[in-house]
């Protein structure tokens, strides 16, 4: 089945991000998943203000993202920790090892600033589906911590963020950078060897200085290490290290591959430390990419042209991209930067790891990614045959709204009023009608959906029905304007097969006026479905009445109209218990679950989502979007999809079967038989 192949990135802008979900690459051996993000700051609308607290939520959650793609912690071979002060280590630690403390993962734990100004921990993560080797190094005594010195899971060998330390007593190695530089990658060649591998076989590192100045006399040390023709891509930042004494940690991972090679699009002129990339044949490891410029957004457009350009030395496009670093001498850079990667990169944007390091040098960018085999991965390739979905809430608008949101929050606005970003995902709106409509209809095609698309402009409506055989037209109105939007013709001449999205409550009119009443009399005497707007509170706008999204307001018309269709936008969130009620009196009525699948705390989405279902309603519930925030539309499917208390078939008739019913679609108007 299709669901069971989505895997978030985000960006979640969408995300951003996002994700815009992990993407899963089609490894040569194992299947690779990156996790690149894990923060949570609040569970069940309560703040988590402890690193115990944090780092609990973070790793449960963790847990959770890892069992909606199949896995456990079990196939964790890479967690990055940023902390926000390295003072929490130890009890970060103690939370940590109660979900790794046997074969745990390779690890890195390091001081940055962190997008999220409530966060105290990050996480990021690779998992890998596949039997695994720990490697315990013969001659490299074993942390006392709960990582591994290195796991290998096929042909690649991931290590764990080395520090000056002795083989034979685990104890610092204290001493300049460039002693301890060699110390460190001693360690690391002893990882290497009990592996059967050597620095020739390095593909991709990470260093991680506690003082820029000493930048020089460590690559000196490191270079002495490398092979001189195709060494290792590397990404060179500051970050505060855990144990004073060092003054670097280095952070790698090695491949086996016959087929390895440097690419570069230019002739190198002198040896230097790192690659700008290496092809394994299976993956490509790209630098981390810094190209000076005037201000971060510049910066951000001409890393990702120079990443273009090896992505194309190596055979391979932007599409390619199936992980992505982002490391920023300024944190409140991230806003403008992600933004420029949205406008470079579209909706199939991998959500980043993002982290707040000063780098080497003046520039306030650096850029560093993985590349997969192909152009387009695996999961786009298996989501054009997939099971379908019928999305029941997507806007065609020439306009689009002008206010972005973080993603699984509930919150509205990017930024507080001292200027600081309120979530490390922001997602926002398209840039304007043509783009909503190529973003969406790309969504459409890559998830195999299908659409009840709906604007006021009919106009509008035939550009997308003329671009894209997935598109069912509806008709968006309210009261004031049901003339000049033609609805009645519209729906007597059959060119729309439903009225929607129904505005009333933006109007400030309550739903059982009589007002709407020329509304519902077309609607029943053509037979066509009406999906009204119920939800509270609204987008903060001027005539929106948060009391006339309640759901029982609606008795009066369906007991005067009882062969209305009519859907309940975003399920008559958050008025549960009412809906409840008028689902139970009203058989006619069903809900879409749009904008409550990608805005809300997925915990209040998931326990809203789960109470319908087990009142009953299972059959009374279609998926939406409300996707003027294009990669929204990824986020919901996630959201669905990780909804562990749904079973397939469950999920089969939110994402597809009850709406074919209600609409009464033909599925051969689908050209499925």
């Amino acid at each position: 089945m299709f669901h069971k192949s989505v895997y978030r990135n985000v960006v979640s802008f969408w995300m951003i991000a996002g994700a815009l979900v992990p993407r899963i690459s089609s490894a040569q051996s194992p299947q690779i998943a990156y996790f690149p993000e894990t923060v949570v700051t609040q569970e069940e609308g309560r703040d988590l203000i402890t690193i115990e607290e944090q780092t609990k939520a973070v790793l449960d959650q963790l847990g959770r993202d890892l069992s909606a793609r199949g896995l456990g912690y079990r196939d964790v071979v890479v967690s990055n920790v940023f902390l926000k002060d390295t003072r929490d280590f130890q009890a970060m630690n103690a939370i940590y090892r109660t979900y790794f403390d046997i074969d745990a993962p390779t690890r890195a734990t390091v001081q940055v600033d962190l997008l999220d100004p409530k966060a105290l921990i990050q996480i990021s993560a690779v998992a890998a589906k596949g039997p695994k080797t720990i490697i315990i190094p013969a001659n490299l005594k074993s942390p006392e911590l709960p990582y591994s010195w290195g796991i290998s899971v096929g042909n690649t060998l991931f290590i764990s963020g080395a520090t000056s330390r002795s083989p034979e007593t685990y104890q610092p190695v204290p001493g300049d950078v460039g002693t301890q530089t060699r110390r460190v990658l001693g360690n690391i060649g002893l990882i290497l060897d009990e592996a059967g591998m050597d620095f020739s076989d390095l593909v991709s590192c990470k260093v991680f200085l506690d003082d820029t100045r000493d930048f020089q006399a460590m690559n000196a040390a490191y270079i002495e290490f490398m092979p001189v023709d195709d060494p290792p891509a590397r990404a060179t930042v500051r970050a505060g290290l855990v144990n004073k004494i060092f003054s670097s940690e280095i952070q790698c991972v090695a491949e086996k591959s016959d087929e390895r090679r440097m690419i570069s699009p230019t002739v190198p002129t002198r040896r230097r430390p790192f690659s700008p990339a290496i092809d394994t044949g299976d993956k490509l490891y790209v630098a981390g990419i810094v190209v000076g410029a005037e201000n971060a957004i510049l910066e951000t457009q001409a890393a990702m042209a120079r990443i273009e350009s090896i992505l194309g030395a190596g055979s391979r496009n932007l599409e390619s991209i199936e992980n992505m670093w982002i490391y920023l001498t300024d944190i409140r850079d991230a806003g403008d930067v992600l933004e420029t990667l949205h406008g470079i990169l579209g909706p199939d944007i991998p959500k980043p790891t993002i982290i707040g390091a000063p780098l080497m040098g003046r520039a306030k960018v650096e850029i560093q990614v993985v590349a997969g085999n192909s152009v387009g991965s695996s999961e786009q390739l298996e989501r054009k045959t997939a099971s379908p979905i019928l999305d029941v809430h997507v806007h065609a608008h020439s306009d689009v709204p002008n206010r972005s949101y973080c993603p699984n929050s509930g919150l509205i606005g990017l930024e507080k009023e001292d200027g600081e970003l309120l979530c490390s995902t922001p997602l926002r709106p398209a840039q304007n009608g043509r783009d909503l409509m190529e973003r969406t209809l790309r969504y459409l095609e890559d998830y195999n959906m299908y659409a009840i698309a709906m604007t006021q402009d009919y106009s509008q409506l035939e550009k997308w029905i003329e671009s894209s055989h997935r598109i069912f037209p509806s008709i968006q109105t309210g009261v004031a304007d049901f003339e000049k939007n033609e609805v009645q013709h519209l729906v007597e001449s059959g060119k729309v097969i439903a009225i929607g999205e129904l505005m009333t409550q933006y109007e400030g009119i309550s739903p059982d006026s009589e007002e709407i009443e020329k509304i519902w009399d077309l609607a029943v005497a053509e037979d066509v479905p009406v999906g009204i707007h119920m939800s509270a509170p609204g987008a903060q706008l001027p005539n929106y009445v948060a009391r006339y999204g309640n759901p029982l307001l609606l008795e009066p018309v369906l007991k005067k109209y009882p062969e209305l269709r009519i859907y309940l936008m975003h399920a008559g969130w958050p008025f549960l218990e009412e809906t409840v009620s008028v689902l139970r009196q009203y058989p006619n009525v069903y809900v879409d679950i749009s904008f409550i699948d990608w805005q809300m705390p997925i915990n209040l989405f998931h326990n809203y989502l789960r109470q319908l279902v087990d009142y009953g309603f299972g059959k009374r519930i279609m998926f939406g979007s409300d996707q003027s925030w294009p990669d929204a539309i990824q986020i919901a499917v996630e959201n669905v999809e990780a909804a562990d208390f749904l079973s397939s078939n469950q999920k089969d008739d939110i994402f597809f079967e009850n709406a074919l019913r209600f609409f009464r679609i033909d599925e051969d108007r689908l050209g499925i038989h």
